[in-house]
């Protein structure tokens, strides 16, 4: 291997910012008479990242993100290490895994967001802690090895995903409504107002929260895989209909 004439020294950064051309810059720690100018900071292609000033982490000690810095005679560079602060907030993933992650502030806790891919089944999930509670978005394989995504709301509401049937579940679990081949299970109270008529010819008609509802939920399901949302919501009118749940002239409320 050729001897580049590289030197490395290992310190922290104390700031970071863009230069009036735009390019990133770090400022490391100044000990031994080093420091001063800003250093051009570098980053693998296709990933960017800028460190947090140091800080007491949760357990109250000052902290910063490591900084190796390379020099060759006058010339130095720097590459970002890692931030001891932040380690212990996200978990130790499965052996061959890949992470992302994001440290904020949370009030006066520091806390982290993160993306990952798992190592034992090509798992992919984000994460990001809410209150009590954390959204969390999953694509990936169930026991058997089916396909499954799973969209769920710090509230505990969630739309899920399995071969064969998608089914959306309230905060409590005790309502949802499912949707597969064989048809449309609804378990929960109805409420309706006036009247309804048949998706054939003529639209069904909502009052404003139950139809900013529906909204959210073709909307995201869309979002997932398109067409989804649509044909979520023209089964989910055929269902209501079709097992006699409202009657022409009806107003579907979101007492459903």
């Amino acid at each position: 291997m050729r001897d580049t004439g590289l030197e490395w020294d290992l310190s922290s950064v104390t700031y970071s910012d863009r230069d009036l051309d735009g390019y990133p810059i770090v400022q490391q720690e100044a000990y031994g008479g080093e420091g001063g100018a800003p250093l051009p900071l570098q980053h693998q292609y296709g990933s960017y990242s800028r460190p947090h000033d140091p800080a007491p982490g949760n357990d109250g000690r000052e902290g910063w993100c490591t900084l190796w810095v390379a020099k060759d005679g006058s010339t130095h560079i720097g590459l970002l290490g890692y931030d001891p602060r932040f380690l212990g907030l996200i978990p130790l993933p499965p052996k061959g895994s890949s992470m992302n992650y994001a440290a904020f502030k949370d009030g006066e806790k520091w806390r982290a967001s993160f993306a990952f891919i798992s190592g034992d089944t090509g798992t992919y999930q984000y994460y990001l802690p809410v209150g009590d509670s954390a959204l969390a978005v999953t694509y990936g394989t169930d026991a058997n090895g089916h396909a499954t995504i799973d969209l769920r709301h710090p509230d505990g509401s969630t739309i899920t995903m399995f071969k064969g049937k998608t089914v959306l579940k309230c905060p409590n679990g005790k309502t949802y409504i499912q949707v597969s081949d064989d048809g449309i299970v609804l378990k929960g109270p109805i409420t309706q107002m006036g009247g309804l008529s048949t998706p054939g010819g003529v639209s069904l008609t909502y009052d404003a929260a139950f139809q900013q509802l529906l909204t959210v939920i073709e909307k995201t399901l869309d979002g997932m895989i398109v067409g989804t949302g649509t044909a979520f919501k023209n089964a989910f009118e055929t269902a209501l209909l079709g097992q006699g749940l409202v009657g022409t002239g009806t107003t579907v409320t979101k007492g459903l």
